[in-house]
């Protein structure tokens, strides 16, 4: 039975991502021309989906990922204290000389804030409500269920990202760097996720993330490079502070627990 609901949980998932990838995004690309309005657009059909995900995976795990309160400011600003560091060197070493009007970037912005919010929201409620929940579902509330459950359902979310390639095949070292870092980041996710017992840390923190990495490309026409080796190396080594992070806290977490229970 638990098979089962592992190899669900991964179907779905992967059917919600591929699906508003493939045609949601498609269809929005196609009708709206204004960036703001399109990406409205995207926040407001990933939220449809969430909605659906929500459902299926209260049912199947007994898990809520609805809207809460609950250990919000502690997961944002406590357990994801690092990912605050990468956005302020986001918007630091990123930055790019404006080469457009700025009143004229505006709807840019206002499109990349609800666009990358969305995908925080789209991409959480995949790899973490449903793969991070299938995989301890299966695997055990244990340390090492945990631990496994998020090096398994983070390397499925960084894998995921080459499929980038097919948009941008002449980005091939920025997109292998950001497999890497993407696996890194994950398991931060999956940690700060398991600790606040609330996925919306993590869809902020995400939107954030994806907000500040491409606040600059409002600002400019010029096409896109790919990274040196260099650039790619420091920037996988930048993020492992995050993957430290997640080892240092679910220690942390499994000896609390340990300590309560004698």
């Amino acid at each position: 039975m638990k098979n089962l609901k592992l190899l669900l949980g991964i179907i779905i998932g992967f059917i919600l991502e591929l699906g508003c990838i493939i045609f949601v995004d498609n269809a929005i690309n196609q009708l709206i021309v204004n960036p703001a309005l399109g990406g409205m657009a995207e926040f407001a059909a990933r939220t449809l989906i969430f909605i659906i995900g929500y459902f299926i995976i209260e049912k199947m795990y007994k898990k809520s990922v609805a809207p809460s309160t609950k250990n919000l400011k502690k997961g944002l600003f406590v357990y994801g204290a690092t990912f605050w560091i990468l956005f302020i060197s986001n918007l630091i070493f990123d930055h790019k000389t404006p080469t457009m009007p700025i009143l004229s970037c505006i709807p840019s912005v206002i499109g990349i804030i609800f666009s990358e919010m969305g995908t925080g929201v789209l991409e959480e409620l995949v790899f973490r409500g449903f793969f991070f929940n299938a995989f301890l579902d299966r695997l055990g509330d244990t340390k090492r269920g945990v631990f496994a459950s998020m090096i398994l359902s983070s390397s499925v979310f960084g894998l995921f990202h080459l499929l980038n390639l097919i948009s941008y095949p002449e980005l091939l070292v920025a997109t292998l760097a950001q497999v890497l870092y993407a696996i890194l980041m994950g398991s931060l996710f999956c940690v700060i996720y398991y600790r606040s017992r609330n996925l919306w840390p993590c869809i902020i923190l995400h939107g954030i993330m994806d907000f500040t990495a491409k606040f600059w490309d409002c600002f400019t026409t010029a096409p896109k490079t790919d990274f040196t080796f260099l650039l790619a190396i420091l920037s996988v080594a930048l993020c492992l502070m995050l993957f430290i992070s997640a080892v240092v806290q679910l220690n942390n977490e499994f000896k609390t627990k340990r300590i309560s229970q004698t």
